[in-house]
């Protein structure tokens, strides 16, 4: 299918507020600059990026540990505003029984 000259698989999408990518854009992110070089060297490249990515995330998580916080700031600041809006939601209970 195409709109606009471009393939819908090929679009980034901001749904819901969270930016998604077709699985092909993600796996092109993570081999980006292993082109051309041989399999042993994709996999271990492919390895060590996700080591990295798992240390980077308990670096994050032991901090937010040791100061006693239960989110990331980011998430913190949304969560709360959603809480801000949803006190302006109101509820009207109706009962069809008689």
């Amino acid at each position: 299918m195409l709109t606009n000259g471009h393939s819908v698989m090929m679009e980034v999408i901001d749904r819901y507020g969270v930016m998604t990518a077709n699985i092909s854009e993600a796996i092109n992110g993570v081999l980006k600059g292993t082109r051309r070089l041989p399999i042993t060297a994709i996999v271990s490249a492919t390895l060590t990026r996700s080591k990295n990515a798992f240390r980077e995330r308990e670096e994050v998580a032991m901090n937010l540990q040791q100061r006693n916080q239960a989110w990331p700031n980011d998430v913190f600041n949304n969560i709360t505003s959603n809480n801000i809006l949803e006190m302006r939601h109101t509820v009207d209970l109706y009962s069809h029984s008689k």
